[in-house]
């Protein structure tokens, strides 16, 4: 994977062949961007790469076919990274990583236990280094490599929809709030089979933990999330207690109430190049 810059405003990255790009790469290569203030990163791809195309255009490259020197067409997947042209106050993953903050966007804690909380937020600042955080067995930890992640309990809360904006919440030991998604999904489910089909990929639990959770809570609340990033500095438990919101320790999902999103945002917990106001 190459990087080059063109004055600052353009990223653009060369498939190698062969080489699968997932969506690790991908909020990779938005972070990159956005740190160095590129607003425009493309994708040289082939056509038959069907499976990266669709990809891509999930996250919200759109496709421009042109005719290079030698007289050979070409494929480039463009994303405008530029928040400023975005106009739709609605958290939809084609504005990912980008995400709107209003009034009318609902925004939640979520309580995960610390075990699972370093496997599926690898990036976090909670997650100590380990002799294979540079390896082919770390690259495999699935779950921590996506951009789309599953978090799996047996709340029968689900007062939430799409768009809404999520904090999770290392419960336990570290007792901080430090990453920030988007909600894709919440459903409950009761069978197996339907549960697989939700989190495949996305989850830190293996087929067996999950047939076994079925079968004992006979209902499962499932909530897939888009990971955009981690806040600027941790939410720690002691700013926690002094939040109206969280009366109840986030022993469970709780909703944050808009004064307290608003305090935190004034004392600048967020990232707020990623945030559309």
């Amino acid at each position: 994977l190459q990087k080059l810059t063109n004055n600052g405003k353009v990223a653009f990255i060369t498939w190698i062949r062969r080489v699968k790009l997932g969506e690790l790469f991908i909020n990779k290569m938005f972070e990159y961007c956005i740190e160095q203030r590129i607003n425009h990163l493309y994708l040289t791809v082939y056509e038959k790469q069907t499976h990266l195309i669709y990809l891509l255009t999930k996250f919200g490259f759109y496709k421009q076919v042109f005719t290079n020197k030698q007289g050979l067409e070409e494929i480039q997947m463009i994303k405008s990274l530029d928040k400023t042209k975005i106009d739709l106050n609605e958290n939809s993953i084609i504005n990912h990583p980008f995400y709107f903050d209003g009034k009318t966007v609902s925004k939640f804690a979520i309580p995960i236990r610390p075990e699972y909380y370093t496997n599926l937020f690898k990036d976090g600042k909670l997650r100590q280094p380990t002799l294979f955080d540079d390896t082919f067995e770390s690259i495999n930890e699935i779950q921590g490599n996506t951009i789309i992640k599953a978090y799996i309990s047996s709340s029968r809360i689900v007062n939430l929809k799409k768009g809404d904006i999520l904090f999770f919440y290392a419960s336990q030991k570290d007792k901080v709030i430090e990453p920030v998604g988007i909600l894709e999904s919440i459903e409950i489910v009761d069978n197996f089979e339907d549960l697989w089909k939700l989190v495949n990929k996305k989850t830190v639990f293996t087929q067996s933990e999950l047939e076994s959770m079925i079968n004992d809570k006979k209902n499962l609340n499932v909530i897939t999330f888009r990971l955009v990033n981690y806040l600027k500095k941790k939410v720690t438990l002691r700013k926690i207690n002094q939040l109206n919101s969280f009366k109840n320790k986030i022993h469970t999902i709780t909703r944050i109430k808009e004064t307290d999103y608003q305090q935190l945002k004034a004392e600048e917990y967020f990232d707020r190049r990623y945030i559309i106001d």
